[in-house]
């Protein structure tokens, strides 16, 4: 029997008298179900190139989620562990063949109290396969080029970024990124611990000497001002914008940053 979902039939009180919704609601909770609310059960799900790493709703499942998106915004420029786009999904916990794959980060960080100081690499078999997400609906996608746009983007762009630590080193990276990319100075970010921004000074000052003048002109001082501390700091990115690289070569000119 087909119901129109907006027809008088569809309506939520008919069909809480239909029996085959009847039927089906006392597979689950009854009561959610009559009351409306019902949420129906899930697992996160983070989806790479690698594959799709999957989290419970479980406490342990959560701070396993929240480690792991540390893990990520940590390693985000270095090569080793980079990755292109990052999904996140919330697909129905009926998968049973993947449910041996829920909370893997968790035993490998987490349980093995490994530091997150540690760049130990997740295994393959951690990954259940992409096709997965297939069921679930998608919440989020990111691109992990490494820019400092997308550094920003990463790792303010969840609801958990307030729990998330940026590093001096990648708070300095992505900022010289962003001003030779934007000409701007990035906004919603700040190093972790409070640590004084080392650049703060010089951007204020920048910012007061063209306020009154055209835009263009306090971009290109943006601009070489990143540009100027880009080559004296990270040498082989300045070496990666003055060429022009290809994405290939980008990742292969990507340097390790010390976190």
């Amino acid at each position: 029997m087909h119901i129109e979902p907006l027809s008088e039939q569809g309506s939520h009180d008919v069909l809480l008298n239909h029996p085959h919704f009847t039927s089906s609601s006392n597979y689950y909770d009854d009561k959610l179900v009559k009351e409306g609310n019902y949420q129906f059960p899930c697992w996160k799900a983070l989806e790479s190139e690698r594959g799709v790493l999957l989290f419970s709703e479980t406490e342990n499942g959560k701070l396993a989620f929240r480690k792991y998106w540390q893990y990520l915004t940590d390693h985000f420029f270095d090569p080793k562990f980079h990755i292109e786009f990052l999904n996140e999904y919330h697909v129905p916990k009926f998968m049973d063949p993947y449910a041996s794959h829920v909370d893997r980060f968790y035993d490998l960080r987490i349980k093995r109290s490994i530091e997150r100081e540690s760049i130990t690499p997740i295994p393959q078999e951690f990954f259940a396969p992409r096709e997965l997400v297939r069921t679930g609906f998608c919440q989020q996608r990111f691109d992990m080029t490494p820019t400092g746009k997308n550094y920003e983007l990463f790792a303010v762009g969840m609801h958990i970024y307030k729990e998330i630590k940026v590093t001096l080193d990648n708070y300095r990276l992505a900022s010289l990124l962003h001003l030779c990319e934007c000409g701007e100075p990035i906004h919603h970010l700040s190093p972790e611990k409070h640590q004084q921004c080392p650049y703060e000074a010089d951007l204020n000052a920048i910012r007061e000497k063209f306020y009154n003048k055209p835009s263009e002109e306090q971009e290109k001082a943006y601009r070489e001002y990143g540009e100027k501390h880009l080559k004296e700091e990270f040498p082989l990115y300045w070496q990666k914008i003055a060429e022009h690289q290809t994405p290939e070569q980008e990742k292969a000119t990507t340097p390790k940053i010390k976190i």
